[in-house]
């Protein structure tokens, strides 16, 4: 035992840490009879001798084991202190002597199964549980023991435990809460919010676990169910109002249900650092970032972005939310950048989608570059875009549109580039009213081009064309009067 107590102290350390995961998997020790006044000062001794003097710690624990070897009630009891001060090779050394007196004694295999949880043994654990059971099938407080410890090793037999439970008592909201953590371990959140709403909908707020209730707001996050994660933050709020979970949920809710001036209050917990960085995540700089986008901030958007992606930089929808925000400010040249990024980051899995999106912002930079030499650089890097929309869809009007739009070098003047491709893009779009504008678009540049050239038969044409589908454009009737139609 002398190794024992030289040991005692970093234990003591060991399994404050190691029992994180296990603190949702506490055994219900509270019936456990009160030590007698003489065993509370020998372990209370222990423990305050352990770092002075741990021999004579030695020698007073071995006083109180000596007492308690033919007494599994007051075993039970010096070991449940042992336990609540997270001494495990104490609690250990009782455990082992209750169930030594009595296997069968309810108390002492409920502190056996305490002590493999401080291990983490969920093994043991589920096997002292199991021999509770043995006894007495219907032992609620065993199902639900089991029924956590199993969440780790094999959750549908913690349902078939906790099925069990609400056979015995249909009305056991607990069991219901205990069915939506076992979910949420799961990652099953629909499945967690529907179990967590019937315990919570059946609970006192003063009796509500804060744990379920984050997880619960973490589900309704996940499965998107807005209207009822602002109710649920309404009432889990007050119940720890410095808990970030609910102020997050607060928050999201409020810009995914478009309150606005509500937002401008929940968003508080970023702007006024209520927490330290390492408590924010990158979904909270992203909301934050659509805040600001709905209030015209749009610097302060790309702000909130780049602290999110600070975080996690494999969040794609942020660079290219960054690049958009650059291309409304007309900053292409940093759109460019962060679009790049994303295609990067997205490697093989981008798509054509992603292609047309890069191929614009070369667009929007032709179209605001300087000089003809930069409007023609990026002409050039775009087309290279352009032709692959082609080739892999070369039945899409999109390749030749968008190519003729890049070649647009002069606006002032006639361009054969651009009026080849969009009389390509309108034979690809033939009559369907569907792509109305884009004809339009596509449409007006060969009028244009045709009033530049003289051909007024062919500007004809194409006037019709635009007035085919919209009657009132005024570009058309324009080109119309000038040619004397």
């Amino acid at each position: 035992m002398k190794k024992l107590f030289t040991m005692l102290l970093v234990a003591a350390i060991a399994c404050g840490s190691a029992t994180l995961r296990a603190q949702e998997v506490q055994v219900d020790l509270n019936e456990v009879e009160p030590l007698t006044p003489e065993l509370q000062e020998l372990a209370q001794q222990t423990i305050e001798l352990n770092m002075a003097d741990p021999d004579e710690a030695n020698k007073v624990f071995g006083k109180l084991l000596r007492k308690v070897r033919k007494d599994k009630v007051q075993c039970v009891s010096a070991g449940k202190f042992f336990i609540d001060q997270k001494i495990y090779p104490c609690a250990k050394q009782l455990a082992q002597q209750a169930y030594t007196l009595d296997a069968t004694y309810i108390p002492g295999l409920k502190l056996s199964a305490a002590v493999a949880l401080m291990r983490r043994d969920y093994g043991t654990a589920g096997n002292k549980v199991e021999e509770i059971l043995l006894q007495d099938e219907n032992n609620v407080e065993a199902l639900r023991l089991a029924a956590r410890i199993y969440k780790y090793v094999n959750p549908f037999v913690a349902e078939e435990y906790l099925g069990k439970i609400l056979t015995i008592d249909p009305n056991n909201w607990n069991a219901y809460k205990e069915l939506g953590d076992v979910a949420y371990s799961q990652d099953e959140y629909k499945k967690a919010c529907e179990q967590y709403a019937n315990y919570f909908k059946n609970t006192p707020a003063a009796e509500m676990s804060i744990l379920s209730a984050e997880q619960y707001c973490n589900s309704l996050i996940a499965t998107n169910q807005w209207e009822t994660l602002a109710q649920m933050a309404t009432v889990f709020e007050p119940l720890k109002d410095d808990d970030v979970v609910f102020k997050r949920a607060r928050f999201y809710s409020d810009i995914e249900t478009y309150k606005e001036s509500e937002s401008a209050n929940s968003i508080k917990y970023i702007t006024e650092k209520m927490y330290g960085d390492s408590t924010y995540i990158y979904r909270d700089y992203a909301y934050a970032a659509k805040f600001a986008e709905n209030n015209d901030d749009l610097t302060g958007a790309i702000e909130y972005y780049k602290k999110g992606i600070a975080i996690d930089e494999k969040q794609l929808p942020a660079y290219q939310q960054i690049a958009s925000l650059y291309r409304r400010l007309k900053d292409t040249d940093s759109a460019l950048t962060y679009y790049n990024k994303y295609m990067d980051l997205k490697g093989d899995k981008a798509d054509l989608a992603d292609e047309r999106g890069l191929l614009q912002i070369y667009i929007a930079a032709k179209n605001s570059a300087a000089t003809p030499e930069d409007k023609l650089a990026y002409a050039e890097k775009g087309d290279a875009i352009a032709q692959r929309i082609i080739t892999e869809k070369p039945d899409s009007y999109q390749g030749p549109f968008y190519r003729a739009q890049l070649w647009m070098l002069d606006t002032k003047n006639a361009e054969d580039k651009p009026y080849e491709y969009y009389q390509k893009a309108l034979e690809l779009l033939g009559d369907n009213a569907d792509y109305d504008t884009a004809i339009v678009q596509a449409a007006n540049y060969c009028a244009f081009y045709n009033l530049k050239k003289g051909d007024d038969a062919k500007c004809v044409e194409y006037c019709n064309t635009m007035l085919k589908y919209d009657p009132e454009n005024a570009t058309a009737k324009q080109f119309l009067q000038i040619i004397g139609q």
